[in-house]
């Protein structure tokens, strides 16, 4: 998450080929399907590492700015839906907290963001029952 996150920042031109270039195969129980508390670790050291280098590489208010500031926010929502599975524990005074909220979101994850701004615990326990309620289908 954080190599390419800053590969597509510091990167002057990127092209798309529709020409398959890249195969990989999902199993159950890969590291990429896993969810433990290192994972859930890691994600929030990735997201304060991305948040001091957008601070650093970027000025305030801008489209790339605001790239960084979403992808945090994608990375802090993952590994709460980890500890939604695995347990939470709080991590306090993050420094990309209250997470961004900005016209590059989509609706969805305007109210995802808004709700762990108001209250992360609430939204730890509305994940849990998600996962609850999908895994009683």
């Amino acid at each position: 998450q954080e190599f390419s996150t800053r590969a597509y920042f510091l990167s002057h031109r990127i092209a798309y080929s529709a020409l398959p270039v890249y195969n990989y195969l999902q199993r159950k129980g890969s590291i990429m399907k896993s969810v433990n508390p290192k994972k859930t670790g890691d994600m929030i050291i990735v997201s304060g590492k991305l948040w001091d280098f957008a601070l650093s590489n970027t000025l305030e208010n801008t489209r790339e700015r605001f790239f960084f500031l979403n992808k945090i926010s994608f990375l802090y929502s993952q590994a709460l839906r980890n500890m939604a599975i695995c347990g939470f524990k709080e991590y306090k005074n993050l420094k990309f907290l209250p997470l961004s909220i900005n016209n590059y979101l989509s609706l969805k994850e305007k109210l995802q963001y808004r709700l762990i701004n108001f209250n992360i615990r609430l939204y730890v326990l509305i994940k849990k029952i998600a996962l609850f309620l999908s895994h009683d289908k």
